[in-house]
C-alpha cells in the first residue's frame, strides 16, 4: 500500500538508498509483544542500536521509508509498524536520547518526525486501514497533532523544514482531521478538542499571515453553516449603508440612514462575536477599534479643518495616507511570512476590509459623535460647524460630503494601521486583545 507513503513524503523528497537494520534477533522480539506500548519500547532498543544513516533516513527522507522500507511484515501490520517506529524516533528524539547526536540536531530531527508520526497517527481517520488498533490511537494522534501543532507554531526554530513545507497547509491539514471514534467506529465520540485546535491554527498561523480566505473556511467548518447566516447578516447592513451614502449624495439626510445602518453591521458583529467568538474573527476587529481612536483625534483639529480644504490637496492626502496604510500592511505580512503573490491578495483583501471598517467609522463618528465634541469656528457671517456636512448646504464653504468622508477614512484608516502597534506585540489581524492561558511569548 502507498498511500500513506505518499502522503508522509515531504515536499520535493529524493529517493535515496535504505540500508538494513541491524539486531535481527531484537526485532523479531519486537512483533512478540502484544501492546503498542509494549513494541513502541521495544523499537527504542533496536533503534538505540542503528548508525546514522538509519537515523537520517527515517527523519529525512519519509516518503522512502514508507515506499521501500519492509522487514518482510505482513501487509495488514505495515502501517503500524511504521507507526510504532516513527513514534519510537520521535521519543528518542525529544527525549535527545539518538545516539551520537547533540541535543540541536536532535531538536531539528524532532520536528521532522512529529510531521511524519502525525501523518502516520492520523492516517487511520482519513481513510479506511485494515488492523489498525483502536484502544490508544485516538489518543495517540491527538498527542501527535498537539506535538505537530507546536512545532507549526514555532516553525522559525526549524528553518530547514520550514523552507520546504508550506506551513499553513499543514495547520490547515490539522485543522480539518478530525480525531474521534467516530471515525473508526459507527455511534461514537467526537473530537472535543478539535474546536480548540482550530482556533490556535487561525489566531497564531493563518490570521498572522493574513491568510483571510483560509481563516473564513477554517471556520465555518470549525462552526457549521451557521455562521453564514452571521456574516451575511452583517456584510448586508453594510453593503445597505453603503447604498444609504450614495443616495445621501443627492439627498444629505440620507446619511443619518447610512451612519445607523453601519451601527445595525456592528452590532450585529458584536452579538456574532460574544455568542461565537470565532466568528467574529474574520471581521478583523482590531482595525475599527483602532481607526475610531483615529478618528477621534480629528475633534483636537482646528475647528475649520473640513471646510478649508482645497479638493485637490483633500484628494492628494487621501491618496498618500492610503498608500502609507497599504504599505504598511505589506511589510507587516512580507514579515510574517508572505511573499509574492500571496502577499499581493492578502494585503489587498486585509487592506480593503481596513478601509471599509474606516469608513464605516467614519460616517458614524462624523455624524453621531464629532459634533458633540469638534468647535465651532465663526466664518464671515455664517458660524462653521461640522454638523452641517449632512444636512442641507448653507454653513459656509466646505468640501463635498463624499471628500469629506474619504478624507476621514483615509486618516482613520492609516491611523488605525499604526496604532496597532501599541496594543501589543500582535498583528492587525489578530484578535481582539484578551488573556492569554499560555506560557511563554505569544
Amino acid at each position: 500500500m502507498t498511500d500513506f507513503a505518499d502522503l508522509i513524503a515531504l515536499p520535493g523528497e529524493v529517493p535515496c538508498p535504505v540500508p538494513e537494520l541491524a539486531g535481527g534477533d531484537d526485532i523479531d522480539a519486537v512483533f512478540r509483544n502484544r501492546s503498542t506500548v509494549d513494541r513502541v519500547a521495544a523499537w527504542r532498543k533496536v533503534l538505540a542500536r542503528q548508525n546514522s544513516g538509519i537515523w537520517r533516513l527515517f527523519a529525512f527522507h519519509p516518503g522512502t521509508v514508507g515506499r521501500s522500507f519492509t522487514l518482510d511484515e505482513q501487509a495488514q501490520v505495515r502501517w503500524q509498524m511504521l507507526a510504532e517506529i516513527y513514534e519510537a524516533w520521535y521519543g528518542m528524539a525529544a527525549d535527545n536520547a539518538v545516539p551520537g547526536l547533540g541535543a540541536r540536531e536532535a531538536a531539528i530531527g524532532a520536528g521532522y518526525l512529529a510531521r511524519t508520526r502525525w501523518l502516520l497517527l492520523s492516517a487511520p481517520f482519513r481513510w479506511r486501514i485494515d488492523g489498525e488498533p483502536v484502544d490508544s490511537l485516538v489518543e495517540r494522534a491527538r498527542e501527535a497533532r498537539e506535538a505537530w501543532l507546536g512545532v507549526l507554531a514555532a516553525i522559525e526554530d526549524y528553518p530547514s523544514l520550514a523552507a520546504i513545507i508550506d506551513v499553513e497547509a499543514d495547520a490547515r491539514d490539522i485543522a480539518m482531521v478530525e480525531i474521534g471514534r467516530d471515525a473508526l467506529e459507527e455511534g461514537s465520540g467526537g473530537d472535543p478538542a478539535r474546536s480548540g485546535i482550530c482556533g490556535y491554527v487561525v489566531t497564531r498561523i493563518l490570521l498572522p499571515r493574513f491568510a483571510w480566505y483560509d481563516t473564513a473556511r477554517t471556520i465555518r467548518r470549525m462552526q457549521g453553516d451557521s455562521v453564514l447566516w452571521r456574516w451575511y447578516g452583517a456584510a448586508a447592513l453594510f453593503a445597505l449603508a453603503v447604498a444609504a451614502f450614495l443616495v445621501g449624495l443627492a439627498w444629505p439626510w440620507v446619511f443619518t440612514v447610512s451612519a445607523a445602518l453601519a451601527v445595525a453591521g456592528y452590532a450585529v458583529i458584536a452579538y456574532s462575536a460574544v455568542a461565537m467568538p470565532a466568528s467574529g474573527w474574520v471581521w478583523l476587529l482590531r482595525q475599527p477599534a483602532s481607526s475610531a481612536v483615529g478618528l477621534l483625534t480629528l475633534a483636537a483639529l482646528p475647528a475649520d479643518w473640513w471646510s478649508r480644504s482645497a479638493p485637490g490637496t483633500a484628494l492628494a492626502a487621501v491618496a498618500v495616507l492610503t498608500a502609507i496604510g497599504f504599505g504598511y500592511l505589506a511589510i507587516e505580512a512580507g514579515n510574517h511570512g508572505a511573499q509574492g503573490w500571496p502577499l499581493v491578495r492578502r494585503v489587498a483583501v486585509v487592506g480593503t476590509i481596513g478601509f471599509g471598517h474606516a469608513a464605516a467609522v467614519s460616517v458614524i463618528g462624523l455624524r453621531f459623535v464629532l459634533p458633540a465634541f469638534a468647535a465651532t469656528a465663526e466664518a464671515p457671517g455664517v458660524p462653521e460647524s461640522i454638523a452641517c456636512w449632512w444636512s442641507a448646504r448653507g454653513c459656509g464653504p466646505a468640501l463635498d460630503p463624499w471628500l469629506l468622508v474619504l478624507a476621514a477614512t483615509a486618516w482613520s484608516f492609516v491611523s488605525g494601521v499604526f496604532l496597532q502597534i501599541l496594543w501589543d506585540d500582535q498583528p492587525i489581524t489578530a484578535p481582539l486583545a484578551h488573556v492569554a492561558w499560555r506560557k511563554g511569548p505569544r
